[in-house]
């Protein structure tokens, strides 16, 4: 078995597998923006790998190097950023055994054990208003409600005009990850500023490009990434700008916990726990004060 599995070594295997992604892609049957993803981790992240051959990976020690390494060397990349690494070099790796007649061995849990969770960056309202004046005027009414109230990308490129009662300043969101719909309450600027746009669109959708075409999450990102730049914000990512921004400042209007599991569309109420840190300027309200 172990002749057979060194009949690969891993760069050939990878450049192989990845020509079979870009057949699918022209084939429709996969996106281009994948593929090119993948291109993205092969050179930067899973160059690693060249010198060893598919039997090495039987030791699952090899893997928890790599993760390891990842960790230590990449360290601006995203807990989340790092599981897509792994998970797409999983299934590039168990499709060349199983190709080879062989069964996979347990991929392992992959974990750095010294690496601690760091507590979201988040803007605050006047931070997110500074940011919001980077914003072109096309896009900005689309970033508002990220900022204003936390939406998810995918949840604002599907928003249709029916969704939004302007007379009673409300919007149904259809929930981007599975549940029920959820009521939310347009804060007045931007429901003036969705009043306004409502008077001149002759589309369905609320949002779209120029050219008539839904925006893309990646457009989505760079607009914003674009003006956290110029704000002076480079560390912060666009989700953080947003979400994570928009949740903890919910709280810190007196917003309870499950307000916000409900507002953000939290299908479990510890994703929303993840924003309930203490402020260090409200903590000057919590000390004990001199005797």
């Amino acid at each position: 078995m172990t002749s057979l599995m060194n009949a690969y070594q891993l760069k050939d295997w990878f450049d192989l597998w990845l020509q079979r992604q870009h057949q699918d892609a022209l084939n429709g049957d996969k996106s281009h923006a994948y593929v090119n993803m993948l291109h993205t981790f092969r050179i930067r992240y899973w160059a690693w790998f060249d010198p060893w051959y598919l039997s090495d990976l039987e030791n699952e020690k090899v893997i928890q190097v790599f993760y390891d390494r990842l960790c230590d060397q990449h360290k601006h990349l995203s807990p989340g950023y790092r599981a897509l690494i792994m998970t797409t070099l999983k299934s590039c790796i168990s499709e060349g055994i199983f190709q080879m007649g062989f069964h996979m061995s347990p991929w392992p849990r992959v974990k750095k054990t010294d690496y601690q969770k760091k507590i979201p960056k988040v803007l605050t309202e006047q931070e997110q208003e500074i940011v919001l004046g980077y914003i072109p005027n096309e896009h900005k009414v689309m970033v508002m409600l990220f900022f204003y109230h936390g939406l998810r990308m995918a949840e604002i490129r599907r928003l249709i005009w029916y969704d939004v009662n302007l007379e009673t300043e409300c919007m149904t969101v259809p929930t981007a990850k599975g549940g029920n719909d959820r009521i939310i309450v347009l804060e007045p600027k931007l429901a003036r500023a969705l009043d306004e746009m409502y008077c001149n669109s002759l589309k369905d959708r609320v949002f779209v490009q120029q050219d008539g075409k839904p925006y893309t999450r990646s457009v989505m990102h760079k607009i914003i990434k674009s003006a956290l730049r110029q704000a002076g914000f480079p560390d912060v990512t666009p989700n953080q700008a947003g979400r994570h921004s928009s949740a903890t400042n919910y709280l810190k209007r007196g917003a309870s916990t499950r307000q916000v599991q409900y507002l953000l569309g939290h299908s479990k109420i510890t994703t929303t726990e993840r924003y309930t840190h203490p402020e260090v300027l409200d903590q000057y309200n919590l000390r004990r004060g001199e005797k």
